[in-house]
């Protein structure tokens, strides 16, 4: 590998399971290095909060350590081929934030993105659409979810494309899902202060492997961004 080009770190309040960043948002903290619309970053280890990771470039590819042993790895990609399901309008949204599983059972309730014990996250809380097509939530981003100019900033996207998907899979009995590789295609980024709805949908399922797409639209129905994730079923309890 190169020597050391810079670091990242992840501070404490950007945490998904206890103890460990949230994937989405380590992932957009790589691809702000990537350099391209497009980018596909794979979780190699819980990534640690507080600590500086050392990026290094190899063969067209930016690793994240933690010590010797690589966390996380980010490159070039374009987006596998999936289907975006018709987005629901704000008020249809709406509704669904109301049935999001989420608030009966959490795994990991304090999750910066989708944790109801959580007042200072995204709180994007991805119900069931009336007619099952996937799940959906209204987020109207804040001004510290984004830069000078009033736009939302790569790592906020990447962790509002990250939960909504875990939220459609059907799980085994005494398992949760943690995020293994994340594919996403950023177009345009959302602005502070507008409102735009965030959904997820389920693909398909391989083993222990599980796959689900999400997006960000605005109100006219307007794709701004979108992933496909490669989401990982573990023992409860196993990090």
């Amino acid at each position: 590998m190169t020597p050391n080009t810079t670091a990242i770190r992840i501070e404490n309040r950007y945490n998904g399971p206890p103890g460990s960043a949230n994937g989405g948002y380590i992932c957009g903290r790589m691809a702000e290095h990537a350099g391209t619309p497009c980018v596909e970053t794979r979780l190699m280890a819980p990534p640690p909060l507080d600590t500086d990771m050392p990026l290094r470039l190899e063969d067209a590819q930016w690793f994240a350590l933690h010590g010797d042993q690589p966390v996380a790895r980010a490159r070039q990609a374009s987006l596998p081929e999936m289907i975006v399901p018709t987005p629901a309008t704000l008020d249809e949204a709406r509704q669904a934030e109301t049935r999001f599983s989420g608030f009966v059972d959490h795994p990991f309730p304090g999750c910066y993105v989708c944790g109801p014990d959580r007042d200072d996250g995204l709180r994007l809380f991805p119900g069931w659409l009336d007619d099952h097509r996937a799940v959906a939530c209204p987020w109207t981003p804040a001004a510290s979810h984004g830069d000078d100019q009033g736009r939302v900033t790569l790592p906020q996207v990447y962790a509002a494309l990250d939960c909504p998907g875990s939220f459609t899979l059907e799980k085994d009995p005494d398992t949760w899902v943690v995020l293994g590789s994340f594919t996403v295609q950023v177009d345009s980024l959302p602005k502070v202060g507008e409102p735009y709805v965030v959904s997820g949908w389920p693909l398909s399922r391989d083993g222990r492997k599980h796959f689900a797409g999400t997006a960000v639209h605005d109100t006219t129905g307007r794709c701004l961004a979108r992933a496909h994730a490669v989401w990982v079923q573990i023992p409860a309890g196993s990090r």
